[in-house]
């Protein structure tokens, strides 16, 4: 089997995200049931840069065996489970990475094989955002902790109920110091832009 194995320093010519990337994640697995030794289940995914993709999985005690078809390409891929101790004596169950055996709970499927994060040198979508926009981004994230859309050119949300003063008024704080953040840099860009239009008038 390719992939991996002949080329386990392999890289994207640029940083790719994870969200571009079809995945498998053993917690989904998990949460659904699915990993019963001696059976097998279906899936796929479907995303704008890669198309369709379809994998067949075969659960054997302490490995899956995962078919798979994507960029019009087909292939197998073994990957081993690992588990760690839980409270209350269960486990938790991980793959053991196939590029360089570390546990992971999700796994990446690209060059014919599957792999962790690191190996395919992965970021995430907030990695590739400005100072500024990851900014906005937070700033939008504690506008829906307190029920709203998220939308910042919105009036900022009354305080829920049952939330305490002291917290509300933390998150309106971390919120206006985002907020002002993100437009600081949005003025910055715009001014840029005005310039360079400026010039090419």
């Amino acid at each position: 089997m390719g992939g991996i194995g002949s080329g386990r320093g392999a890289r994207f010519d640029s940083k790719m995200t994870v969200d571009r990337i079809c995945r498998i994640d053993i917690r989904s697995w998990c949460r659904k049931g699915l990993l019963v030794p001696g059976t097998s289940f279906a899936g796929g995914w479907y995303q704008r840069a890669v198309g369709v993709s379809v994998i067949r999985v075969w659960v054997e005690y302490d490995r899956v065996m995962v078919s798979f078809g994507a960029h019009a390409k087909s292939g197998d891929c073994v990957v081993q489970l690992c588990t760690t101790p839980c409270n209350f004596g269960s486990g938790r169950l991980w793959f053991a990475c196939p590029g360089c055996g570390r546990r992971a709970a999700v796994l990446y499927l690209a060059w014919g094989s599957f792999a962790c994060r690191q190996c395919f040198d992965l970021a995430y979508p907030s990695q590739r955002e400005s100072p500024g926009f990851r900014a906005a981004t937070r700033a939008s994230k504690i506008r829906r902790k307190l029920g709203s859309s998220g939308a910042l050119q919105t009036p900022f949300p009354e305080k829920p109920k049952g939330m305490h003063w002291r917290t509300y008024e933390r998150l309106r704080q971390q919120e206006a110091e985002l907020t002002a953040q993100f437009s600081g840099e949005l003025e910055v860009r715009t001014d840029s832009l005005k310039k360079r239009l400026d010039r090419l008038l």
